[in-house]
């Protein structure tokens, strides 16, 4: 992973985030600060989710070096970053089968 990257997810919190990255070359399937719960436990290279959670979505980053999106999630009580890193050769279209919108 690129060193700023890492920076980023590490010592960021989502009140202190700037765009000093990429953006991402493709729309990003969430919709920052709607909740979703996550449908099914699965791992990603740098989180797991677990079937149940409900999570904030805050933002995109992207990685040319790594070829990566990250979708960048909070949960309540907790300011880390929680990320669901897609390759490029992977479809968003799947982020259906992980998570669901809650509504209200």
């Amino acid at each position: 992973m690129v060193a700023w990257l890492r920076r980023l997810l590490l010592f960021s919190t989502p009140a202190k985030v700037t765009r000093h990255h990429p953006a991402p070359w493709r729309p990003s399937p969430f919709v920052p600060g709607a909740r979703y719960r996550v449908r099914r436990d699965f791992a990603g290279p740098r989180n797991a989710f677990s079937e149940g959670e409900v999570l904030t979505y805050r933002g995109d980053c992207y990685s040319p070096y790594d070829s990566y999106t990250g979708y960048l999630f909070t949960q309540e009580g907790d300011e880390r970053f929680r990320v669901w890193d897609v390759h490029d050769e992977e479809d968003t279209n799947i982020w259906r089968k992980l998570f669901e919108e809650v509504q209200g």
